[in-house]
């Protein structure tokens, strides 16, 4: 069995893809473009729904069979009309779905995902800030109407007052009456509210553009609830357990833990699990953090999040230029999404590169890319864990700790006391375990955007490790001995 590989990959056709050769799924798919068939999503990974193919001893075999079962789903997306209101239940939700229902929820996983932006991306995540759907309350009758004056009424008083768990609570139930409201009322609210707008305002545009692509569906208002993004190509955004969203326009690189687990209420032809969503959603006001991931050189550059699944690196080689893929212990898939040349490993020897397609890098193997044409490839593989200490742009993996605290230490004066300033990273505390294998920081959702992410030191203090880094430079530790 080689150690780098070729493998073949599954298309997903469902309705809201991007149609024919428009498709960059079609284009990647190697087969016989069907100009009226969608072409949605290309899946790479080992989920049974859409399982991986590879080639042994002249037979085609399950990538499973020599990888075993990968922890995350790479996939491209080409969306050409939105996808539904949904959102991914956590591991124990997922757990108790699958046993209650294996028909429809058809693996016990969790699915937190990241969306890579290739083209111009739109998506609607998260909910608005509180005071934003209260405006819009007021500025669009048609969605008091939807949802009652009683229950509109009560979130605009709590926005006003300053309790968490009294606008959550009202949030969940504004939430919860939209999506449940009958159909006829959704109906005369949707002809009353698109007849009275136009598409100057892009808010109003985008109302107007859902209406036309599901017809007098109640996920119609939910640009009024949700953040809408748009993302330009290169930029990611990570989207946890139970936070509600709905992808919208262009194409775009996925990857998330190993699972299909999608739970929907809107925007969708598809089977509706309207209590299951409003029951499980966080409810908090939340926008996803942008993110242009990290260089690791001049070539490569990874894109990290807070989960153990996956982590995805995108990697560029001119024409007529070499460029080597480090080894990591976990296997990974490589996609070239442009340009051709050749992958090369010392003993599998050559492996052909074109548009689309998909090469398995068996764990612990280095491959050197050659471009004939200038290579654009995507590499998803596992959070690396290394028996040292990685310390890569606020991220650390300490391997064996007892406790662990963060501070973030400002290097330029703060505009307060003139003095270098120090604040706690929020979200992460002390951590009282026998092993701490992975601590993961986002200095961008923690420190209010800095301006230069360079003016900011993280100082890791574990009993095993202390280690002072600046963003985007990495230091090797022996978490051991706390040797740098």
């Amino acid at each position: 069995m080689a150690e780098v590989s070729s493998v073949a990959c599954p298309v997903q056709n469902y309705a809201w893809g991007k149609v024919g050769a428009s498709s960059a799924v079609a284009q990647m798919s190697g087969k016989e473009i069907d100009e009226k068939q969608p072409y949605a999503e290309l899946w790479m990974g080992t989920h049974h729904k859409g399982p991986a193919m590879i080639e042994i001893d002249g037979k085609k075999e399950l990538l499973s069979k020599v990888t075993g079962h990968l922890p995350y789903l790479f996939k491209v997306l080409s969306v050409a009309k939105a996808l539904s209101i949904q959102a991914h239940p956590d591991k124990k939700l997922a757990e108790a779905l699958h046993k209650e229902r294996p028909e429809v929820y058809k693996d016990p996983n969790h699915k937190p995902e990241m969306t890579c932006a290739v083209t111009r991306f739109e998506a609607m995540c998260g909910f608005r800030p509180p005071k934003e759907i209260a405006k819009h309350l007021r500025d669009y009758p048609e969605f008091t109407a939807l949802v009652g004056e009683e229950v509109a009424k009560a979130y605009i008083k709590a926005t006003a007052g300053s309790d968490p768990d009294v606008l959550k609570a009202a949030l969940k139930a504004l939430f919860t009456a939209a999506m449940v409201a009958d159909k006829a009322t959704v109906e005369k609210q949707v002809t009353a509210m698109c007849k009275r707008l136009t598409d100057k305002e892009p808010l109003n545009a985008l109302i107007l553009r859902l209406n036309k692509q599901y017809p007098l569906d109640v996920g119609v208002f939910c640009p009024l609830f949700l953040n809408y993004i748009i993302l330009e190509p290169g930029e990611a955004m990570f989207l946890g357990a139970n936070e509600p969203h709905a992808y919208l326009d262009g194409d775009c690189i996925e990857a998330m833990a190993c699972s299909d687990n999608v739970v929907r209420a809107g925007l969708t032809p598809k089977l509706r699990d309207t209590p299951t969503l409003t029951s499980m959603l966080t409810y908090k006001a939340m926008k996803p953090t942008i993110s242009k991931g990290v260089m690791l050189d001049k070539n490569a550059r990874i894109y990290r999040v807070p989960i153990d699944e996956f982590e995805l690196i995108v990697i560029k080689v001119e024409a007529l230029k070499k460029y080597t893929l480090k080894a990591v212990k976990g296997h990974s898939l490589a996609l070239v999404y442009e340009g051709s040349g050749h992958a090369t490993h010392l003993k599998a020897g050559k492996v052909d590169l074109k548009k689309g397609t998909v090469v398995y890098i068996k764990g612990g193997e280095e491959v050197e890319f050659t471009a004939e044409k200038d290579l654009a490839i995507y590499d998803a593989l596992p959070h690396r864990s290394n028996p040292e200490a990685l310390v890569v742009d606020g991220c650390a993996d300490v391997g064996m700790a007892n406790t662990i605290d963060a501070r973030a230490r400002s290097t330029q004066n703060n505009q307060r006391g003139g003095r270098p300033g120090v604040e706690p990273i929020r979200g992460v505390h002390s951590l009282h375990r026998h092993i701490v294998r992975s601590i993961r920081f986002h200095m961008y959702a923690t420190l209010d955007a800095p301006a230069n992410p360079d003016h900011y030191r993280i100082v890791c203090t574990t009993s095993q490790l202390r280690a002072r880094f600046r963003l985007g430079c990495a230091v090797h530790c022996d978490a051991r001995s706390g040797h740098m």
